[in-house]
């Protein structure tokens, strides 16, 4: 329905309701999102929603972050986790929020913060410039992402669509297309670095994650559709209140436990 925060659910899901571990957790995630975003991608791709000229140069920026995210998070302990997921989850509430507000007001201090969020449309031209040559542009928008999905096992989009808004001033098609692109890349790196990592290191057999990752994504791709038939026939402001309603419930449950 919202084009993001759906990895955050299976990941407290996969931990709060079947107990599972980090460790297992995130290459499950990571296989997953190969599957699904990397059908997203080819599908912007056929429809050139993006340019891989623009994508090209953040590739790397969010492989080095998710493996430095991916060793990061086996430092933290779980409740930092937990607060961490819960933090992830207050702040897509309230980004739901704003989108909502979207409706009543597009001037004053309100609308700045909803264009810096990625809650509406930025005005101007498609800077391709802004990110053609400046490395540091290419690092901002590529290794946030990387380390936060690194971190948590969750695809990192809902920092990178409001990057690709607030930084490439990219409209917000295009924004979660660049997004998909760079979860695939990143969640290849993921996986391979999750699968080696726990194998050697006793956490898991191969076919462990392979398993729950097949047992998940056909559900993620019905669950797809069936957000998209919702989309069609809610009000849209309906399922925005629903959806900030979870996220709010995740975000106690998570800093409170």
């Amino acid at each position: 329905m919202m084009t993001m925060g759906g990895g955050i659910i299976k990941v407290i899901g996969l931990m709060s309701i079947f107990g599972y571990g980090l460790l297992l957790v995130r290459p499950v995630a990571y296989i997953t999102n190969i599957f699904m975003y990397g059908a997203a991608s080819l599908r912007y791709r056929r429809d050139n929603v993006y340019r891989w000229s623009d994508i090209q140069p953040m590739v790397p920026w969010a492989m080095v972050g998710v493996v430095l995210g991916y060793f990061t998070g086996n430092v933290l302990n779980g409740g930092v986790i937990r607060i961490l997921l819960g933090i992830f989850a207050l702040f897509l509430a309230i980004k739901m929020l704003v989108e909502i507000s979207e409706s009543k007001t597009r001037e004053g201090l309100l609308g700045d913060l909803q264009r810096a969020i990625g809650a509406s449309e930025p005005t101007g031209s498609y800077p391709s410039s802004m990110v053609g040559h400046s490395t540091l542009a290419h690092g901002l928008l590529g290794l946030p992402m990387g380390v936060i999905s690194g971190i948590l096992g969750i695809t990192g989009g809902v920092i990178e669509v409001p990057l690709q808004r607030y930084v490439l001033q990219a409209p917000l098609r295009r924004a979660i297309a660049n997004s998909a692109v760079l979860v695939f890349f990143a969640s290849i790196v993921g996986s391979l670095v999750a699968m080696i990592h726990g194998i050697q290191s006793g956490a898991f057999s191969f076919i462990t994650p392979v398993a729950l990752a097949l047992i998940l994504t056909p559900g993620a791709y019905f669950g797809g559709f069936v957000g998209a038939w919702l989309t069609t026939v809610a009000p849209l402001n309906t399922l925005r209140w629903m959806y900030a309603v979870l996220m709010f419930v995740i975000s106690v449950r998570m800093m409170m436990s």
